[in-house]
C-alpha cells in the first residue's frame, strides 16, 4: 500500500523502512567512526597537553613550538567538538530515521493486520453467501414443488368442474374423455349438471314443485279432481284401478277381467248368472268321492276304443280293442286303485305277450292269442297292473 513519505514521495512502507534503516546504519556507522576519530583527537590533545606540561621547563624555550602545538591542539580540539557535533548530529538524523522506520513499520503491521482482517471478513462474507445461496436453492426447489402440486390440484379441479357452458360437453376441458362426478354450470337451462359416467343429468332440482310429507296432501286442495284422475282414482268418489293387490302383491292380484267381471291372480271369479251355465248347480245328490256313497240309478263308465293293445289309464276305466297285428299288452299312467274291463277281439291268432309291468295267469297269453272275443279284467297298485281273462266268449 502507497503512503505520504513528505517530500520524498509516494512508496512501499516495507521498501521505505528497509532504505530509512539502511540509511540510519550507514549514518550510525559514520557518527561511530566519527565518534572514534574524536576520541583519537582527544587522545592526542590529552598527549600533546602532557607534553605541554612535561616540557613546561622547555616552554620558554619552546615558546614558539608550544605556542604552535597548543594552536594545534585548539585546532584539534575544535576539529573534535565539530566532529563530535556531527556524530551527534548523524546520531539524531539515525534515530529520526529509526523512529520514521519503526513508525512505517508499525503502519506496515496495521495495514496487514486490516489486510488479515478483511480476508477474514471476506471469507465470512463469501461463507454467508455460499449458504444464502444454498438456501435459495432449496426455497426454489420448495416453490416448484408448490407450483407442480398447486398446477396438479388445479389440473384436477379443472377436470371436475368444467365451468358455465351452453350445452353438455363430450370433453373435459384438457380435451381428455369425462370422468363420472363431473360437474358444470349449464347457461341454457341455467342449473348445474353431473356426469354419471354416460349422460349429463341434473345434479339438484327445485323443491318449489315438491310435496311435503308434513302436509299430508294438502297441497293438492285446489286441483284434487285432476290429481285423482292422474293417479287413476278417477273424480269425485268414482276411483277407477286396472288393478288392486291385496296382502302380498305376488300373489293376490284383483284385476278387471270384462265388464262385470274380475279376476283373481287371473281366475275369472264366477257370478251368479253362472250357476246353472258354466258351473254345476248345488244338487243334494250329486255324489261326492270323499264319502261312502248310495246309488239309487245306474252309473256307467265311458268305454274307449284301443287297437294298439297299450292303454293309458288316465283315459278311462274300460276299453274295447281288436286289433290288427300282434302287440304287448301295456298299461301306461297308473294310479293305484284304479280297475276295469277291457273288451279283447283278437280276429286272427295275434299273438299277445305282456309288458314287464303286466302281470297274467300262466297260460293265459297263450289262450288270448288264439281267434276270438275274451273280457279281461285289471286292477293297479301304481307299479304293476294285474290282469284276468275269460275264456273265449265267441
Amino acid at each position: 500500500m502507497a503512503i505520504y513519505r513528505g517530500p520524498g514521495g509516494a512508496g512501499d512502507a516495507t521498501a521505505d523502512a528497509t532504505n530509512a534503516a539502511s540509511i540510519a546504519n550507514s549514518y550510525a556507522t559514520a557518527a561511530a567512526a566519527s565518534a572514534s576519530a574524536a576520541a583519537s583527537s582527544a587522545t592526542t590533545a590529552a598527549s600533546s597537553s602532557s607534553t605541554a606540561s612535561t616540557s613546561a621547563t622547555s616552554a620558554s624555550t619552546s615558546a614558539t613550538a608550544a605556542a604552535s602545538s597548543a594552536s594545534s591542539a585548539s585546532t584539534s580540539e575544535t576539529n573534535a567538538a565539530t566532529s563530535a557535533t556531527s556524530a551527534a548530529a548523524s546520531a539524531s538524523t539515525a534515530s529520526t530515521s529509526a523512529t520514521a522506520a519503526a513508525g512505517s513499520a508499525s503502519t506496515a503491521s496495521t495495514q496487514a493486520t486490516n489486510a488479515s482482517n478483511y480476508a477474514t471478513a471476506a471469507s465470512t462474507s463469501a461463507s454467508n453467501a455460499s449458504t444464502s445461496a444454498s438456501a435459495a436453492a432449496a426455497d426454489a426447489a420448495s416453490a416448484a414443488s408448490a407450483l407442480a402440486q398447486t398446477l396438479s390440484a388445479y389440473d384436477n379441479f379443472d377436470d371436475r368442474y368444467l365451468g358455465p357452458k351452453a350445452s353438455d360437453p363430450a370433453l373435459d376441458n384438457d380435451g381428455n374423455a369425462l370422468v363420472a362426478g363431473a360437474l358444470y354450470f349449464d347457461t341454457t337451462s341455467a342449473g348445474m349438471k353431473v356426469y354419471t359416467g354416460s349422460a349429463w343429468v341434473l345434479a339438484y332440482v327445485s323443491g318449489g314443485g315438491f310435496l311435503a310429507s308434513s302436509n299430508n296432501l294438502s297441497e293438492l286442495t285446489a286441483t284434487a279432481s285432476t290429481a285423482r284422475t292422474n293417479i287413476g282414482l278417477g273424480t269425485g268418489d268414482s276411483p277407477q284401478f286396472t288393478a288392486v293387490n291385496v296382502g302380498n302383491a305376488s300373489d293376490t292380484t284383483v284385476t278387471r277381467a270384462s265388464a262385470g267381471v274380475i279376476a283373481v291372480e287371473g281366475s275369472n271369479v264366477l257370478m251368479a248368472s253362472n250357476i246353472g251355465g258354466s258351473v254345476q248347480a248345488y244338487d243334494a245328490d250329486t255324489a261326492k268321492t270323499d264319502v261312502a256313497q248310495t246309488f239309487t240309478a245306474p252309473q256307467r263308465g265311458t268305454v274307449t276304443t284301443d287297437n294298439d293293445g297299450s292303454f293309458d289309464l288316465s283315459v278311462t276305466n274300460n276299453f274295447a280293442c281288436t286289433p290288427t297285428g300282434s302287440f304287448t299288452l301295456t298299461f301306461t299312467n297308473m294310479t293305484a286303485g284304479q280297475s276295469g274291463f277291457i273288451l279283447l277281439v283278437n280276429g286272427s291268432n295275434y299273438t299277445v305277450s305282456a309288458h314287464a309291468n303286466t302281470k297274467v295267469v300262466s297260460g293265459s297269453l297263450t289262450t288270448i292269442s288264439a281267434t276270438g272275443t275274451y273280457l279281461l279284467s285289471y286292477w293297479t297298485n301304481g307299479t304293476n297292473t294285474y290282469v284276468v281273462n275269460s275264456g273265449a266268449l265267441a
